[in-house]
């Protein structure tokens, strides 16, 4: 008797209601495109047909040669037409001492067409994207729902359906609520799975799928699905530092890179560089950087026999730095966090280490 009364208070206790999730992401399930009306976006609604698109096997290699817009544009083309985006997550590490809040690393394995890659998100990164993708849809002027939206809208909370044409609707994004600190350990797994529904149901809506916080969320631009450019690297925003990129305080010629640890730190970090945003980006055989205000390439940079990467506050008077060099070339990037240092110095030793062995 005991044990079923435990069962039954067990049961209730892990049942999820509807106050454990953010349904504020509801959109008419097909949505041909946005308009602006008046310097406002509109959503245009197609009650009764597929959202259309012509099915192809590739980006071609000639849209490089032409600007893919601001990164703050809502017109980017980034995917290929007619292929899903799935994901798939894992933990990958757990930590509770310096991310007491968050303390779970979610691994996001992404698949598109032939191309898979990886980015590496907590909870709060994820609960950030939500909180912008609200904020976007409430700023929309979205038409009043009939009563077909509202059943169909019922009919998306839970599930997701395919449409005539084959293509994948996603069901209605649900954000999970409950902070990240109160998941025990035996619940984890579940809220991968609530994480996981939701980002699949995001990117099968395609107003969520084409903002300009989601293609950065997960590490895109338009570069990533050309497939004469090889595989999709790591990408990401980072600072680069302007100008010469030696080591050193370039304060009026005053000092040079042999002052102590702490000027240099001042120095480099603070007095004396420039740094600005730039979209940094590894392909099979080069790497390089695109303006994110106009969309425009910087510079692009091969694997060569003298390329060489250095990191740390004794290399570069930087915590999160990292110096690129080349027989041609040399740059200083500066990221958000060691980790994400770490993460660039992997992939770009990875990458010079294997596809571009031979240049």
């Amino acid at each position: 008797m005991e044990t079923s009364t435990h069962t039954r208070t067990l049961s209730r206790s892990t049942t999820l209601s509807d106050d454990d999730f953010d349904d504020k992401l509801d959109v008419p399930p097909v949505l041909l495109t946005m308009i602006s009306v008046e310097g406002k976006p509109v959503l245009v609604e197609d009650d009764e047909n597929d959202y259309k698109t012509d099915l192809v096997d590739a980006i071609p290699f000639s849209t490089i040669f032409t600007s893919s817009g601001k990164f703050k544009s809502y017109q980017r083309k980034i995917f290929v037409p007619g292929l899903d985006v799935t994901v798939a997550i894992e933990q990958s590490d757990r930590n509770l001492t310096s991310h007491f809040l968050n303390p779970n690393l979610y691994t996001i394995t992404l698949t598109h067409g032939d191309f898979t890659w990886q980015v590496k998100r907590r909870y709060k990164h994820i609960q950030h994207l939500h909180q912008q993708l609200v904020l976007f849809r409430t700023s929309l002027n979205i038409p009043f729902p009939t009563k077909t939206h509202r059943q169909r809208r019922d009919n998306f909370k839970n599930n997701a359906v395919v449409s005539k044409s084959g293509k994948r609707k996603g069901a209605l994004p649900r954000f999970p609520n409950k902070p990240e600190v109160l998941i025990s350990h035996d619940r984890l797994q579940n809220r991968i799975k609530q994480l996981e529904d939701y980002l699949n149901n995001l990117l099968a809506i395609n107003i969520y799928r084409n903002h300009p916080e989601t293609i950065q969320f997960f590490e895109l631009s338009h570069l990533s699905f050309i497939h004469d450019l090889g595989f999709k690297g790591q990408e990401g925003m980072v600072k680069k530092r302007l100008g010469n990129s030696g080591e050193g305080c370039k304060f009026m010629g005053l000092f040079t890179g042999d002052c102590c640890l702490r000027c240099k730190h001042l120095c480099n970090d603070v007095l004396c560089s420039t740094w600005s945003d730039r979209w940094f980006f590894i392909k099979d055989q080069c790497f390089g950087y695109i303006h994110p205000k106009t969309g425009r390439i910087g510079n692009v940079i091969l694997f060569d026999q003298g390329f060489e990467v250095s990191s740390g506050l004794r290399a570069l008077g930087l915590h999160t730095g990292v110096q690129i060099s080349t027989y041609t070339r040399q740059l200083v990037i500066n990221c958000w966090t060691r980790r994400k240092c770490r993460e660039w110095i992997r992939a770009l030793k990875e990458v010079a280490h294997n596809q571009g062995l031979n240049y």
